[in-house]
């Protein structure tokens, strides 16, 4: 299928995304760790490595997010083409 032959390409554009949505978004990241410090002063110690968590999840879900985004977009396009090349 031409998603597996585009596949990498798809991988490398999708990484210079998410590249460019932590920037678009980097208010939200802010704000995010500002209130990590902020709970990270109230706990103790053995609770830190739970915030790590929490963070590595964040970061996590937003990459999955863009490269599902971006790939069901190139997805959608393949479809349209060939819905198109039907009714012409």
């Amino acid at each position: 299928m031409i998603m597996d032959w585009l596949e990498p390409t798809i991988e490398k554009r999708a990484l210079d995304l998410i590249e460019v949505a932590d920037e678009e978004s980097n208010d939200l990241y802010e704000k995010f760790i500002s209130i990590a410090a902020e709970l990270k002063a109230d706990l103790p110690e053995s609770s830190w490595s739970k915030l790590y968590e929490l963070e590595n999840l964040f970061n996590l879900k937003s990459n999955r997010v863009v490269q599902f985004a971006y790939k069901t977009g190139i997805q959608d396009s393949l479809n349209f083409i060939n819905e198109m090349r039907k009714i012409i």
